[in-house]
């Protein structure tokens, strides 16, 4: 092989080295990134999740403790609405709450027909509301349709227009009429989660959001709802509850949060500085806590992870034409310094020999 030829091939095969190393070292770097960041999401994921978890379950042990005092007044409130059905809610609350001394703990009364619709309410935007597409109150409404006894809810509602904890009790108190008493918290932990959520996202540019999954009584549809932020205050529940988007629970849709409560998953998903994941927090098969699936979705600002990214990629570009350029130099220091003066020499011997 001709020296000109080797030498060739010695500079392609240090450029080939170098460029083999240099891609190597770049893929190794990229993937190294991208599981600290898979690591970090998933440590602030579990603390995240852990955190909701255990404020919800300080909100039911404080329920509990309650319990039988609900079932207490609203026995009481309904005797003392059948001795004159015809009086105001409003004066028959306000003699519940002096009965009682409540001060922890506010309260409404309702009426509802045989349909399930609420006729009459110390809370007037609940009237009009048809509370037989609520899977729970159906539930509890059939049961006193049939036995009359009295029935405290075994979980913990969140009402879609006050956004304060609540707790409901029902019984039949006449032919297809029917008394429901609302237990509402004057609760500090749920202000504080929300206190919380707002701190986290400040401090850490992380938002947290919990989101209701809820199911007809009819087991046909499933819509959600945000229980740290309130709606439009002007609506009544029955117009609210018409805005509201649906799903049918036998259709696929690309609904993230329904598609983490049906999967019981968490789910994943990039935006241009976010990574977001949608994490069940509390399943509709455990009803100690709420009657329907919470999910918790966590905006995970990456904008500091893009941009380190981004200038290590900016690193390598300008790596790569210094060693692009390196390797020009190197083949014409050879070129110069080397090879040409070799081959001289080569001629001038071969002219040497002829002679």
């Amino acid at each position: 092989m001709k020296l000109k030829n080797k030498i060739y091939l010695l500079q392609l095969f240090i450029a080939f080295s170098f460029v083999a190393f240099f891609i190597f070292f770049y893929n190794g770097y990229i993937n190294q990134k991208e599981k600290d960041l898979q690591s970090n999401i998933k440590t602030v994921v579990a603390t995240n999740k852990l955190y909701i978890e255990e404020s919800l379950e300080l909100l039911y042990d404080d329920y509990q403790s309650n319990q039988k005092l609900f079932y207490d007044i609203h026995q009481y409130g309904q005797n003392e609405y059948l001795k004159d059905p015809s009086q105001n809610l409003q004066i028959l609350k306000e003699k519940i709450k002096s009965h009682y001394n409540l001060k922890e703990f506010d309260i409404d009364i309702f009426l509802i027909d045989k349909t399930y619709t609420i006729t009459d309410a110390t809370f007037q935007k609940d009237i009009g509301f048809n509370l037989s597409i609520i899977e729970d109150a159906k539930m509890y409404l059939d049961k006193t349709s049939k036995d009359s006894q009295i029935y405290v809810a075994s979980n913990i509602s969140i009402d879609i227009l006050e956004y304060i904890l609540k707790v409901y009790s029902y019984s039949k108190v006449g032919d297809g009429k029917y008394f429901e008493m609302g237990f509402k918290f004057n609760n500090p932990l749920y202000t504080q989660l929300k206190e919380n959520v707002d701190n986290i996202y400040q401090k850490t540019n992380n938002k947290i959001s919990l989101f209701r999954v809820i199911e007809t009584s009819d087991k046909k549809q499933q819509y959600y709802n945000d229980l740290l932020n309130k709606p439009n205050e002007n609506l009544s529940k029955k117009e609210f509850e018409k805005s509201i988007v649906k799903f049918d629970i036998d259709k696929p849709t690309n609904d993230k949060y329904i598609n983490a409560a049906r999967s019981n998953k968490i789910l994943y998903e990039t935006l241009t500085n976010n990574y977001i994941v949608y994490v069940p927090i509390v399943s509709k098969d455990n009803k100690t806590l709420f009657y329907n699936t919470i999910v918790m979705k966590l905006e995970i600002d990456i904008t500091d992870y893009q941009q380190t990214l981004q200038n290590n990629k900016q690193n390598f570009i300008i790596f790569g034409f210094v060693l692009l350029l390196f390797f020009v130099i190197l083949y014409y220091f050879i070129q110069y310094n080397f090879y040409k003066p070799m081959v001289q020499i080569t001629n001038t011997f071969e002219r040497e020999n002829k002679i």
